[in-house]
């Protein structure tokens, strides 16, 4: 197994870019450059976000009803114009929602067959909420496509299981890491507390209590 293919949400070219130029922290790579480290052919694409994608005003009316079900889009045309390009792979890795959903759905119709890591972020906390809509339904049964479902919250695995049982074996959870050589202090004068991040969950009252007032507290949010 030594093909790798990402699918991104939102492109990462310029990101890889920056990244190699020592301009932008690695974690929007969600691990893609610690497989070429270790002698995986990794690769992604952006077409899904230029011109060329020309599915995308014919399919958006789709991913504009998952939104407004479920605040997750559903980018089936992401999905169907990477298909000649996921057939070639090895292994899928989809990160996150939005990109994870349409490819799952290709693997159920079988007009894909390869395995996928799934990185779910936000997801399934939306679900919960809608267990009975038809949107939940469908997706329960999607999730079970993948092989690997990863979440950055051990609370996530647990809402994933109790959601779909039969993902007991497969649901994992792995800390979102942070690119800490990248973050590290220059002056090494003060010490800071970097809070990485934009979900409803962050834990705002730990960071500005005034036992840990006295460090610096630095915010990096992001939409990726």
């Amino acid at each position: 197994m030594k093909k790798i293919f990402y699918v991104y949400r939102t492109a990462r070219s310029r990101d890889l870019i920056n990244f190699n130029k020592g301009t932008e922290p690695d974690h929007f790579l969600y691990g893609f450059n610690y497989f070429q480290k270790a002698g995986f052919k990794v690769n992604f694409s952006d077409i899904a976000y230029s011109k060329l994608n020309f599915l995308k005003p014919l399919l958006y009316p789709i991913e504009y009803l998952a939104i407004k079900k479920t605040s997750i889009g559903f980018r089936i045309d992401q999905a169907v114009i990477l298909l000649p390009r996921l057939l070639k792979s090895d292994l899928i890795i989809v990160a996150p929602d939005s990109a994870a959903l349409p490819i799952l759905l290709l693997k159920k119709l079988k007009l894909l067959n390869k395995p996928i890591v799934y990185i779910s972020i936000g997801l399934v906390n939306e679900l919960v909420s809608k267990e009975a809509s038809l949107f939940t339904k469908f997706y329960k049964r999607l999730f079970l496509e993948a092989n690997v479902i990863i979440c950055h919250s051990p609370i996530e695995v647990t809402t994933f299981i109790k959601l779909q049982p039969k993902l007991k074996n497969r649901v994992f959870f792995i800390p979102f890491g942070i690119d800490i050589e990248y973050f590290e202090s220059q002056t090494k004068e003060e010490k800071f507390i970097l809070s990485v991040g934009r979900d409803r969950s962050r834990d705002y009252k730990l960071l500005s209590d005034k036992k840990i007032r006295i460090l610096k507290i630095i915010f990096f949010f992001s939409t990726n």
